[in-house]
């Protein structure tokens, strides 16, 4: 379908799935910008990230984390869910979670409370 049409017809779910309703009207800018980079990929460059993310499955290794890791999960995230974020805490030692109110693109989302946790992580 992809290698046919391009990714154009992704974009309405695409958006939906990596924004929430308020940031496609509040940061409408933003949102248009990222997604017309999504359209620039190359069949080739999505079809490669499609299958592995498709097959990736880093489970097992979790728990050899050693460093500190900080866990940012979006509340109305469908891809990578809260639980999957809870479960990777539970893995990791030395980790922290943080949750937004957002959709995938938590950063974009919620990009003041991504930047508060993210720095108050690193001090």
């Amino acid at each position: 379908f992809v290698k046919q049409n391009g990714l154009a017809p992704l974009v309405p779910a695409i958006k939906e799935r990596w924004f929430t309703e308020k940031t496609i009207q509040n940061r409408s800018e933003i949102v248009e910008q990222i997604l017309t980079s999504f359209q620039k990929t190359t069949f080739e460059g999505y079809a490669a990230c499609a299958s592995a993310v498709a097959t990736a499955d880093f489970r097992e290794q979790l728990q050899s984390i050693q460093i500190p890791m900080l866990i940012i999960s979006g509340q109305y995230d469908e891809t990578t869910t809260v639980e999957h974020a809870i479960e990777m805490q539970h893995q990791i030692a030395n980790s922290k979670h943080v949750n937004l109110l957002s959709n995938h693109l938590s950063n974009v989302d919620q990009s003041k409370e991504f930047n508060k946790a993210l720095i108050e992580f690193i001090k």
